[in-house]
């Protein structure tokens, strides 16, 4: 807008320097709102944005890794109880390869070792998500941060634009207007029309005429 209104300020005849003047205003309000809405940006990225993608990216992460792992424990101790239930039920019986009894005590020694695993891994599961109730009241404070930072922004744009509302009212003075049925007129110029208000009319008898 700013180049655009100084190329046509170069040619008033055809374009009004007041229009191109004021082309000129608003291309300049626009950068000021072009560099509020920049420090937006940079201001919500710092308080808001890179916070919750640093948790994301390691403390979610971490979580969701531990998480995994702790079902993969859930799921390998699941499968000893079954073996264990399974040698059980095996007591008794002739078998031609292990003993019942032997495959009964190394399935009771696979599900200590699994519910072992399975406990350390739930506990490190939990210290984890213990630790998130402390991270989203963080997330909290950023929040309200960037709120606040989104509310000073809109507040600028609006002073900008209330200005510039203003500047460019100040900058256009109406010329006088003649009202005529109701209607708003322009009024005429001299090369229009004119008037002079001493002018006298002077009544012409017909009669003095020939028919």
């Amino acid at each position: 807008m700013i180049v655009k209104g100084g190329t046509l300020a170069a040619d008033e005849p055809v374009y009004p320097g007041r229009a191109s003047s004021a082309l000129i205003k608003v291309g300049q309000w626009e950068q000021k709102l072009g560099q509020t809405e920049r420090d937006f940006i940079g201001s919500a990225g710092m308080c808001f944005t890179q916070p919750l993608r640093k948790f994301l990216e390691t403390e979610m992460r971490t979580i969701i890794k531990e998480k995994n792992l702790l079902e993969t424990k859930r799921l390998d101790l699941d499968a000893c109880k079954n073996r264990v239930r399974k040698a059980r039920s095996m007591l008794g019986q002739p078998s031609d390869g292990v003993s019942p009894e032997v495959a009964l005590e190394q399935a009771e020694r696979d599900l200590r070792i699994a519910q072992s695993e399975f406990d350390r891994q739930a506990e490190i599961t939990k210290l984890l998500l213990e630790g998130v109730s402390s991270s989203h009241a963080a997330h909290l404070r950023c929040l309200h941060e960037f709120v606040d930072a989104q509310a000073r922004f809109y507040a600028q744009c609006t002073t900008i634009m209330t200005d510039l509302q203003r500047e460019l009212a100040s900058s256009v003075k109406p010329g006088p207007v003649l009202r005529l049925n109701s209607e708003d007129l322009e009024p005429l110029t001299k090369t229009h029309a004119s008037y002079d208000a001493e002018d006298s009319f002077t009544p012409v008898d017909i009669n003095n005429y020939e028919q």
